[in-house]
């Protein structure tokens, strides 16, 4: 899970979906309170963090070095993935959905896109809604946390402060990660349970105005550019029938 959760486009809650882990971890983190602590399994918590973090550490220094030394190639891989995860999700959503809440979703990514271009400072403040916002999106299969993170313009300093170990930036973006965790899963169980249906058509319209936030950082070479799309779109197939 951590070395996809930090692929823009590729979800962690897929892959704990697609692992079988998935409703078991969400049961555990939606029962954090004193009366249930006999409840929760910490060990299986414990494995399932420690794994996420020894794979974050893994996969942000390849990443690093992929986006210092082929940017434009690693943000066609990331676009395809994006814009194939969009899709995926598009044609598994039943006909009654309500796709109108695809507009409103691209509206709101879009313009939190737009607020980024102005270039919001990577404040401690940024750093906790950041991990907060991004965590929210990694509990939710098919929805990217390192999305978000791009969405909101941090992504790549996120990936640095890994890469450097830099411990108080980390531990402020951790503190989101850990509120949301405490926070807004039981919100989403209630979301997913009243508001399925609104839910994920938004959701999936965020994925689609995002998508110009990579589309943005890429210098068009008409060679390699569309071979790295399309395999990003192809790895985005391969994870939508494993689902």
């Amino acid at each position: 899970m951590g070395m996809v959760d930090i692929i823009p486009g590729v979800s962690g809650g897929t892959i704990a979906f697609i692992t079988g882990v998935y409703e078991r971890l969400v049961r555990n983190l939606s029962m954090f309170h004193p009366k249930n602590f006999k409840e929760i399994e910490f060990k299986f918590l414990i494995a399932i963090g420690l794994g996420v973090s020894v794979g974050i550490a893994i996969m942000s220094k390849i990443l690093k070095f992929l986006l210092e030394n082929s940017p434009d190639f690693t943000y066609a891989f990331f676009l395809g993935l994006i814009c194939g995860s969009a899709f995926f999700l598009m044609v598994n959503m039943k006909k009654d959905r309500r796709f109108c809440y695809v507009i409103p979703g691209a509206m709101l990514s879009l313009l939190i896109v737009e607020i980024n271009v102005l270039n919001i400072s990577n404040s401690a403040l940024s750093l906790f809604i950041s991990g907060f916002l991004a965590t929210c999106a990694m509990t939710l299969p098919g929805i990217s946390g390192a999305m978000v993170l791009v969405i909101l313009g941090q992504y790549e300093y996120i990936l640095h402060l890994i890469a450097e170990l830099r411990f108080f930036e980390l531990l402020i973006f951790a503190s989101g990660a850990v509120l949301s965790l405490l926070t807004f899963v039981k919100f989403l169980n209630y979301l997913i349970s009243n508001h399925r249906m609104s839910l994920f058509p938004f959701l999936i319209g965020m994925i689609m105005g995002g998508a110009s936030a990579i589309y943005n950082k890429i210098s068009m070479d008409f060679v390699y550019v569309p071979v790295f799309f399309s395999l990003g779109f192809i790895a985005s197939y391969v994870l939508y029938r494993f689902q």
